[in-house]
């Protein structure tokens, strides 16, 4: 599977104003327009993809009759393949287009769209008045005044990134451009005069990017380095998956670790390349060669935390907090005991701050699409779905470990990294800073928490931080005693000194995608102990203290999970003796 990396720029000069719709605002105003993080009117790349894939079909069909895409939009088959992932129907088309844009289900294209923003640093925007035509009369029809929010532009610029075939590299490319330059408007209200844009003012510099063959690099073997991460949002975020019940997505408030190395994968594919024989987004150590040598080497065995709300963690399930009173933003810890209050309580869920206040991380939107009718270019009928996303920006923070030169993860994050769903329509486009940690020190981390295990009275809380991937058969079951040895058996199994006597803990089921394989992509599922689960343990008799520290520290370091390649992911992360517990909440 050849594959070259290409990045598009894209230059649209217009000829009008352009309203790209964002909601409808109050009594007068109908809609305004859809803004970015810093408050600028832009053209999605949701929107800009979509144009570009009608109108590349458009050509590639109507350039020969022997071109023929075999996928077609209609509820029969629209997501029909969420159970077993093999519905030929959806998947199976091998046309230049679905290889270059994707379909609808799981088969994701090779190009990312990025979304079209204004070039000017001052943008003018207002308010235009119209009203609705009575279709009997005629005539201007009672009480049917209305506003839209124009923006004044002349330019806008945006970026393609991602493959496109070895094989068919220049069909590809002249496809891809002639698709661009067909369009003729964006946004709507076009029947009124906006969004036109000029004649020939599309430019479009396609160019192939570099670092598919690099001389061998002979570096000397990096240090083991610990970089605290932040991820800032700058459009919106989708982490989730479409629910079996409905056509409504919602997204996690935080960013798993494995959804991170997916970013960074892809950011290595799209800079350095990426695929090899049989496989696709696959990352492979080079043999030393390439732009980024040590972290190919390291990638397998990078240790990434899932990246949580700055300043915020996940409340652990014995928090709770009173529902009415002035205390009811605050949370106190009820595994020790709990509040002596007679006002009602309940459990903590969601996030808290380091304050232990209950917290509302991110403002979130919920934004409804439909599919299009490839033939009259309008939305198709009974084909809406909405997403709840993270509105940007938005800050997470997390750690990311491994031996690698620091060097070249700064060269590899430079221009950015995209993370989630969506990403080929613009989503998820994401900056990253990073500082290197230097109080890293063995002994050191010991010391911190051997003197919080000694502040447990005897009994040494652990609590997950994210989800715990496990084989637990029998933890539901909590008729009698039995399910306490089943978590002993399950997550600590090889100590002796040791005994789990309380567990609140919640479960589940889901199962993901290896994206690396191009069928048979969706995994088996797999039990998941839920991140906030608490585990209450006390050591016997004939413990031997200092080797439990040492067993307690390599947990918190490790992760919980019993597959190492779960805990790399970020799944599994425990504290133990949380300060949260032993001060009875904060």
């Amino acid at each position: 599977m050849n594959k070259v990396p290409i990045r598009a720029d894209v230059t649209i000069r217009l000829a009008a104003p352009f309203h790209v719709g964002g909601g409808k605002g109050g009594s007068s105003t109908s809609s305004y327009l859809v803004r970015d993080g810093n408050g600028a009117p832009y053209w999605p790349g949701s929107a800009f993809k979509g144009k570009v894939r009608h109108y590349a079909r458009l050509l590639y069909e109507g350039a020969s009759a022997d071109n023929k895409c075999e996928f077609e939009h209609c509820i029969e088959n629209f997501g029909s393949g969420g159970e077993s992932g093999n519905d030929e129907s959806v998947t199976s088309c091998a046309c230049m287009v679905c290889s270059m844009f994707g379909t609808a289900g799981n088969s994701k294209g090779n190009l990312l769209f990025g979304d079209m923003t204004p070039e000017a640093d001052e943008i003018s925007t207002e308010m235009r008045t119209g009203n609705a035509i009575d279709r009997y009369r005629r005539t201007a029809k009672d009480e049917s005044l209305f506003q839209i929010e124009t923006a004044s532009v002349d330019v806008l610029t945006g970026q393609i990134t991602g493959m496109l075939s070895k094989d068919n590299y220049d069909e590809e490319c002249e496809l891809l451009k002639a698709a661009i330059e067909a369009i003729q408007y964006i946004g709507g209200n076009t029947g009124r005069g906006l969004g036109w844009i000029k004649e020939d003012g599309i430019e479009v510099n396609i160019c192939k990017e570099k670092g598919l063959k690099l001389p061998s690099v002979e570096t000397e073997s990096p240090t083991h380095v610990k970089l605290s991460v932040t991820i800032t949002t700058e459009s919106p975020l989708l982490i989730g998956a479409r629910t079996s019940e409905s056509n409504f997505r919602t997204t996690l408030q935080h960013i798993p670790g494995a959804v991170v190395r997916a970013a960074l994968a892809q950011a290595l594919i799209a800079q350095d390349g990426g695929a090899e024989k049989n496989k696709i987004n696959w990352v492979d150590d080079k043999g030393g060669a390439g732009q980024f040598p040590s972290l190919r080497r390291a990638f397998g065995s990078l240790q990434i935390t899932q990246f949580l709300p700055k300043g915020c963690r996940i409340a652990p399930m014995t928090a709770s907090h009173f529902k009415y009173g002035d205390y009811k933003d605050k949370s106190f810890d009820t595994l020790f005991g709990g509040a002596q209050n007679d006002e009602p309580t309940e459990r903590v869920k969601g996030f808290i701050d380091i304050q232990g206040e209950l917290s509302n991380p991110h403002n979130t939107m919920v934004v409804t699409k439909s599919a299009m009718n490839r033939f009259s270019g309008t939305s198709q009928d009974e084909m809406l779905f909405s997403m709840e996303v993270i509105s940007p920006p938005a800050i997470f923070e997390g750690t990311i470990s491994g031996e690698f030169e620091p060097e070249e993860f700064e060269r590899l994050i430079a221009k950015g990294i995209q993370v989630g769903g969506y990403q080929t329509a613009g989503y998820g486009r994401c900056s990253v800073e990073f500082a290197k940690l230097e109080n890293t020190c063995k002994d050191i981390g010991k010391k911190e928490l051997n003197e919080r295990i000694k502040a447990c009275d005897g009994k040494i809380p652990i609590t997950l931080l994210s989800d715990a991937i496990v084989s637990l058969e029998s933890a539901a079951d909590i008729s009698d005693e039995s399910y306490l040895q089943a978590y002993q058996e399950a997550l600590f199994a090889d100590w002796q000194d040791i005994k789990v006597t309380k567990v609140v803990a919640q479960h589940a089921e889901w199962r993901g995608f290896d994206t690396s394989k191009s069928k048979g992509f969706l995994n088996e599922p797999v039990h998941v102990i839920k991140a906030g689960s608490v585990f209450l343990l006390e050591p016997t008799e004939c413990s031997d203290m200092d080797a439990l520290i040492e067993k307690m520290y390599t947990l918190q370091e490790t992760g919980i999970c019993q597959e190492k390649m779960h805990n790399f992911n970020g799944y599994g992360q425990v504290v133990v003796a949380d300060e949260y517990h032993l001060q009875g909440g904060f």
